[in-house]
Order: structure tokens, then sequence, then C-alpha cells
């Protein structure tokens, strides 16, 4: 992508668990939600450096991961992981990237 100018590369949510998306009618992916903010909070951080490191780290977890590998996830990237999880739990009581992932 970055060789070319004709190429535009759009990244969209599609969370399908109910704290993200009320329209389905179960929680098909428990995670999906915490990985959405996960990745717009490592962005916000971090750029966008974090916001790839930490999709790149979400994928290679399959979406699937606790609070402990999260934390240790986030130390392996660089992040500082007490403030990036205040800052998700933050965002998770409705904050504007909660929002986003929802629209």
């Amino acid at each position: 992508l970055e060789g070319r100018n004709d190429i535009m590369f759009s990244h969209r949510h599609f969370p399908f668990c109910r704290p993200c998306n009320e329209a389905i009618p179960s929680d098909m992916h428990p995670n999906a939600c915490w990985a959405a903010i996960a990745v717009e909070v490592a962005g916000e951080m971090y750029g966008p450096e974090g916001f790839w490191k930490m999709h790149q780290w979400l994928f290679d977890k399959r979406g699937s991961f606790t609070n402990e590998e999260l934390v240790a996830g986030l130390r392996t990237l660089g992040f500082e992981p007490q403030t990036f999880q205040a800052r998700m739990n933050q965002q998770m009581k409705d904050g504007p990237l909660l929002k986003r992932i929802q629209a």
C-alpha cells in the first residue's frame, strides 16, 4: 500500500457481541467489543503503529484473550498496561470510541 496511490484501505469493526451490537440475538464472540476497544485505544494512545501492533496481537490470539493475557500482551507490545486498561474501561462506559465501534 505504501508504494501505491491508487488503493484505499478501510477498516471496520463488526462486533458480534451485545455490548457493541444490540442488533444481534446473542453473543457470538464475547470478546469482540473488548478487542475493538483495545485496538482503537492502541491507535489513540500510540498512533497507527500501535493500532496495527494491537491488531496483529488480537489476530494471533484469534480474538480470544483473558485479562491476564491482555496485560502480558500489552507489556510485550510496549504499552503501559494500567493506563491502557483504564482507558479501555473508560471507553466501554459510553465513550466516543465505543460509539464509533457501535456505528
